[in-house]
């Protein structure tokens, strides 16, 4: 369900940003921050104002939190902040809201990894991820990135995507090469995957000394 089925400001509202921020790398970023991002003020500061300190509480327990009380515009502000940066932290999951049942085709990143000249058949196991990623997606049977991106449209109508491959995708949701390069032979700049980036890739999965020992094998200098 969209947040758009929601009634701003309401406690059902509130419980759907509440689940979505316990999984979001962000919960434990300065309200503040946040809202300076979403272009939205937020009156106070420091390392505790954070979303989780407040997503503990449903809606009739905020109104009575430090701070909160008898501040409803304040409550608004905090949702209006936790709500576009959910916005923008997951536009993965705005995509696969849009998709209503599993016969419906959304293309969207097919289009995505045509504009990157990123061919859809890339090996999955070339793709860069955690372990317990590769483990799930050989599990299941994903060959071909994106086989990648479907399973994760797919996964996310149940659960809430999280790690690495939440990542990935939000990185190609929203173009970021930088997001990209972490994932695939992606070089910044100039479309298309390339084998030095592929080298790359999986030289920063092995153990440093082995590295070293390749790099001192190159000629290349070390420099700081």
């Amino acid at each position: 369900m969209s947040e758009a089925s929601f009634e701003k400001y309401s406690a059902e509202e509130w419980e759907h940003i509440r689940k979505r921020f316990f999984n979001s790398i962000l919960n434990d970023t300065e309200i503040a921050k946040l809202g300076q991002n979403v272009g939205v003020s937020w009156p106070f500061k420091g390392k505790g104002e954070t979303a989780e300190k407040y997503i503990e509480y449903d809606f009739e327990e905020l109104k009575s939190v430090p701070g909160l009380v008898g501040k409803q515009s304040r409550i608004k502000t905090l949702m209006d902040i936790l709500r576009e940066t959910l916005a923008f932290d997951d536009p993965f999951s705005d995509m696969v809201d849009t998709v209503e049942s599993e016969s419906e085709v959304d293309d969207t990143f097919e289009r995505i990894l045509a504009k990157l000249e990123i061919p859809p058949s890339y090996p999955c196991e070339f793709v860069h991820f955690e372990a317990g990623t590769r483990e799930l997606l050989r599990d299941e049977g994903v060959n071909t990135l994106i086989e990648v991106v479907h399973f994760g449209q797919k996964l996310a109508r149940n659960v809430v995507v999280g790690g690495d491959l939440k990542t990935f995708l939000n990185g190609l949701a929203h173009k970021d090469e930088v997001g990209i390069t972490k994932h695939l032979p992606y070089r910044r700049g100039i479309r298309g995957l390339h084998l030095p980036e592929a080298i790359g890739l999986i030289a920063n999965d092995l153990p440093e000394a082995a590295q070293l020992q390749l790099l001192s094998q190159s000629d290349t200098s070390l420099t700081d």
